[in-house]
């Protein structure tokens, strides 16, 4: 409903941004901490976020339920190397003289966020990690920040743990959320 009440501002945008498009070169990269363009759809997705700043609509989850005995600080490590090599997951999305553009942030090591549901009754511990991972899904991204990866993992007990991604779509989709729980 708000999108439709915007719709003349939403083609001159399109239009004028067709015009405009190459003031920042797209390549897919953004080395050494210059702007790059936006793809068509990150551009798309960028702009309905300026219409809905604090929207959770295009967040992407996947939770991985994990067996087993679990090595955090190997799982920690995992997910920092991820970071350095996929600068998606640290891209900064800003307006620059009036264009959208983004600038990949330095690969910093983050801890792993930790919930201990282990005092739980087996019943409890489900119903929480099922909130837990519907809460992460809700909360929205800061485009410009360059924290485009959150992971939580949820300790159900010392051999059983679920693990929760969740990314923007503007850096991601399905087909890449499942190379990165590969990962």
């Amino acid at each position: 409903r708000q999108i439709a009440g915007c719709k003349a501002e939403l083609l001159v945008h399109l239009r004028d941004g067709a015009v405009a498009s190459n003031r920042y070169p797209f390549s897919g990269s953004a080395a050494d901490d210059q702007p790059s363009a936006l793809s068509f759809t990150q551009e798309r997705l960028w702009f309905m976020e300026q219409l809905q700043p604090e929207s959770a609509l295009y967040n992407l989850c996947r939770a991985v339920r994990i067996h087993g005995l679990l090595r955090v600080s190997a799982l920690e490590s995992s997910l920092n190397e991820i970071r350095r090599r996929h600068e998606s997951l640290r891209m900064k999305f800003l307006e620059i003289d009036g264009r959208p553009c983004q600038i990949a942030s330095p690969a910093e090591d983050r801890t792993l966020t930790i919930v201990d549901l282990r005092g739980l009754s087996e019943a409890q511990r489900e119903t929480e990690a099922s909130r837990l991972v519907r809460a992460e899904v809700r909360r929205p991204f800061v485009l410009a920040r360059g924290e485009n990866l959150r992971v939580c993992l949820l300790r159900l007990s010392d051999a059983e743990h679920i693990l929760a991604l969740t990314t923007h779509h503007i850096v991601a989709d399905a087909w890449s959320m499942g190379i990165l729980t590969g990962e």
